[in-house]
């Protein structure tokens, strides 16, 4: 099985979110899945009690979306009121890197969403990847159970291919973030994840 990675360090694509998250979206062309991997966190006072592991797929409409709609191929006459994601103050340690760094895409190759016909097929197989991924993560690590659930997370709605969002654990606490240092514990992570996919692809996935 071979394995494409978005990234292999702390960068991103692009400046521009919407950029960035389509260039990762477009490296699934052409594969048979395509698996986003996050560690999750939360601010205090509620950090001491959020742990465990989440599993997301692309659910009904009623799903609220994380991140604005495909830019338009052509700007809108009038100026637009900013998205209140996008005035949010950026984390030092987050800061995005300059143009010079960045080779943005085009607008006209940002994704559309799949076709409703072949998007429900694509839905039901998302779900049922996230939730083979879900039972070996959870054989692996013991870790709290949130669920496998539907989202309307940009890189699992705007795919072509069977997507899911994997959210490995809270940072923020005590002791599930001590535990996302260790790396014995990110490769039993790791095991659960490919395990989860490898019963998929053997069982699950479509052959052509």
């Amino acid at each position: 099985m071979a394995v494409t990675l978005t990234r292999e360090d702390d960068n991103t694509f692009s400046p521009d979110k919407r950029t960035d998250l389509s260039q990762r979206v477009a490296l699934a062309e052409g594969k048979d899945l395509f698996v986003s991997i996050h560690a999750n966190a939360i601010a205090p006072p509620r950090a001491d009690g959020w742990c465990g592991l989440e599993v997301y797929y692309f659910g009904p409409g009623n799903a609220c979306p994380f991140f604005p709609a495909p830019a338009p191929l052509q700007p809108p006459p009038l100026a637009i009121a900013p998205s209140p994601l996008e005035t949010l103050p950026t984390p030092p340690d987050l800061a995005q890197p300059s143009p010079e760094d960045v080779n943005p895409i085009p607008p006209q190759s940002l994704p559309t969403p799949t076709p409703l016909m072949n998007s429900l097929r694509r839905m039901e197989l998302s779900r049922t990847l996230a939730t083979r991924v879900m039972a070996h993560l959870l054989g692996a690590t013991a870790a709290f159970n949130r669920g496998v659930r539907s989202a309307d997370f940009y890189v699992i709605r705007y795919n072509s291919v069977p997507a899911i969002l994997v959210e490995m654990g809270y940072l923020s606490h005590p002791l599930e973030g001590q535990n996302l240092r260790q790396p014995n514990y990110l490769d039993r992570l790791a095991y659960g994840i490919a395990r989860g996919v490898l019963e998929y692809l053997e069982n699950d996935h479509p052959v052509e």
